[in-house]
């Protein structure tokens, strides 16, 4: 169900209960739709919205997110999720706006904390979610690296010439989809993003850096063109009602080499203060598995 005239930037939590209410659930009384403002750091608002207790809708607003503003963002996001929803590996759409969308509650928190999962969520089990994900067909995302390619002619040259493991194709933080670069945690104003990508390209920096073959993987499991989540994390992974995991939040989906996916990960979520080498270890080896690879040494 699409609604082409209700914006929800910076609405308040009871604005978006009267809106999917209305819009889903009509015939109900009001008082039975609950709802939690559960938003990220990415700066869209998120708010999980129950009925009769049970968590039913995600919904979030991108309007107000300089992660959304883009037009090349939200045609990112829409081919990755229609791509997910195809094969399983998101929940449906039930809702869209000019500003926001709401799709079916995926599942139950499986998060300890920011930095870990439930004891009960093992790694082997979140591995082979990750490889799952990993298996989603890539060719939609083929037209739009050639749009890519061809909106800038600065970088131009250097993303014809760079393998499809380069960093470069490390977005949104190589800036090439947006002309923007992200830079830590939040919302840094446009003009301030813009800048500096402008300022790493005229210098050279931009070039020098996305085309260090030093930072290039190694072996092929790594190179391996994947749809990557970008975001995968223990607050974005869930317990559906089937006891199958399943991960959330695309709004950095894209295709690229399976260790963009990893550096980000074993650094953050399973790096030294949170993991020992054996678990990490044994987490590669069984996503190496369950995506039918090379496990050994």
């Amino acid at each position: 169900m699409a609604l082409s005239d209700v914006k929800l930037v910076g609405a308040t939590a009871e604005t978006v209960r009267q809106t999917v209410h209305s819009a889903l659930f009509p015939s109900e009384p009001l008082d039975s739709i609950t709802v939690k403002e559960c938003s990220g750091r990415s700066g869209a608002a998120g708010f999980l919205l129950s009925k009769a207790g049970l968590p039913v809708i995600m919904l979030k607003i991108t309007g107000g997110s300089s992660l959304h503003t883009h037009p090349a963002t939200s045609k990112r996001i829409s081919a990755a999720t229609k791509v997910l929803r195809e094969v399983n590996n998101a929940p449906a759409m039930l809702l869209v706006g000019p500003d926001f969308y709401a799709e079916a509650a995926a599942g139950t928190s499986v998060m300890k904390d920011f930095f870990h999962f439930q004891d009960d969520c093992t790694g082997a089990e979140i591995a082979s979610l990750l490889a799952r994900f990993h298996a989603t067909p890539t060719g939609w995302f083929t037209p739009l690296r050639g749009e890519y390619v061809e909106r800038d002619a600065s970088v131009a040259p250097v993303l014809r010439a760079a393998p499809l493991h380069s960093q470069c194709w490390h977005l949104p933080w190589s800036g090439i989809d947006t002309g923007k670069v992200v830079m830590g945690m939040g919302n840094v104003p446009d003009e301030i993003t813009q800048e500096v990508l402008r300022l790493q390209i005229d210098s050279g920096v931009w070039k020098k850096v996305m085309t260090c073959e030093a930072f290039y993987p190694v072996c092929e499991a790594a190179k391996r063109q994947v749809v990557i989540h970008g975001d995968f994390k223990p607050d974005n992974v869930l317990r559906g009602a089937n006891g199958e995991l399943i991960a959330i939040d695309y709004d950095l989906c894209q295709v690229g080499p399976a260790v963009h996916e990893f550096g980000f990960m074993l650094m953050m979520w399973y790096g030294p203060r949170q993991t020992t080498y054996e678990y990490r270890e044994a987490f590669v080896s069984a996503y190496l598995t369950s995506s039918g690879l090379e496990s050994g040494a």
